[in-house]
């Protein structure tokens, strides 16, 4: 059986699929900018396959873009284009995987922001003078109604 061209082109087209790469346009580049992996990857050192920093990189896109409970975060990247950008495949990021870069991740989230922030700093030549780092609101629980130095306010 022959087939003609024009029935060669439309099948090609019926079996590709449509993948939406979303806000990932504008936020891959800036956490690349900002080393996003390589901060979470120094302070995070993995033997998996797919880094620490890979995972972190891929929730970041995931909760700006469309949010998603962990054990969907896999059904989600399968239908975006961010599987080969990000290096990350669906099978690769369930839920138990997903849980375990964030433990990991939080005793550390201090080094590794602080290391994200210095390389902003340097990438953008932000002037120091512009960062303000406010601790002027304390929260108190008990009964402080008679103390002197503890008052209701800021």
């Amino acid at each position: 059986m022959n087939s003609t061209q024009a029935e060669l082109f439309a099948r090609s087209f019926q079996s590709q699929v449509a993948r939406n790469p979303g806000a990932a346009l504008l936020t891959l580049p800036l956490l690349r900018e900002l080393g996003v992996v390589a901060a979470v990857n120094r302070q995070c050192p993995s033997a998996h396959t797919v880094s620490h920093g890979q995972i972190t990189q891929l929730l970041v896109c995931n909760r700006l873009q469309a949010p998603r409970p962990l054990y969907k975060v896999a059904d989600w990247l399968d239908q975006t284009a961010l599987a080969t950008p990000l290096g990350v495949q669906p099978e690769q990021v369930h839920d138990t995987r997903l849980g375990e870069t964030l433990d990991t991740l939080f005793p550390k989230h201090q080094a590794i922001w602080q290391d994200v922030l210095r390389q902003a700093i340097q990438h953008y030549q932000l002037p120091l003078a512009w960062l303000h780092y406010d601790i002027t609101s304390t929260y108190f629980e008990g009964l402080y109604t008679e103390s002197e130095w503890v008052k209701f306010g800021y």
